[in-house]
């Protein structure tokens, strides 16, 4: 029988870097558009992503992840990777994002499950979920604004 110090599972490995002190600070949900809009770039009318914006105690962009890319109609956004990150990368809110290329902004159902699911997760591990936005090449919906978070 094999000891158990033997048995290995994937691996995470996440590297801390001093970053200069200029941070985005998200005070809205525009403020976070901007910054998710660059991330996306001209693949927002082509393909669907999923990004998750890691914030610090003063609403400033520690970092972001691509937690999905999908084709033209969706994505997977996994919830265990996403708190994974979240917890890796000492998150205390964040914000989430995906893009609908269709140009259509409401939401779907499995948008407002995954929403929800996702602020349940966030709940328990006292990370703040502040917002989820839909993003099209000309609009955006924000679960804030609509007072859906």
């Amino acid at each position: 029988m094999e000891k158990l110090s033997e048995w290995r599972a994937g691996e995470v490995q996440l590297t801390y870097k001093r970053q200069d002190s200029n941070k985005d600070k998200v005070v809205s949900s525009q403020g976070a558009t901007t910054f998710l809009r660059s991330i996306y770039g001209d693949a927002i009318e082509h393909r669907e992503m999923f990004i998750v914006l890691g914030l610090n105690r003063a609403n400033e962009i520690n970092s972001y992840y691509v937690a999905g890319v999908g084709g033209v109609s969706g994505t997977v956004a996994d919830p265990k990777v996403i708190m994974q990150y979240l917890l890796l990368s000492n998150s205390v809110g964040c914000i989430v994002s995906h893009n609908h290329p269709s140009g259509n902004t409401r939401p779907s159902s499995q948008d407002r499950r995954l929403t929800q699911t996702l602020s349940d997760a966030c709940k328990s591990l006292d990370i703040a979920l502040l917002d989820h936005v839909i993003l099209t090449a000309g609009s955006q919906y924000s679960f804030a604004d609509h007072d859906e978070i």
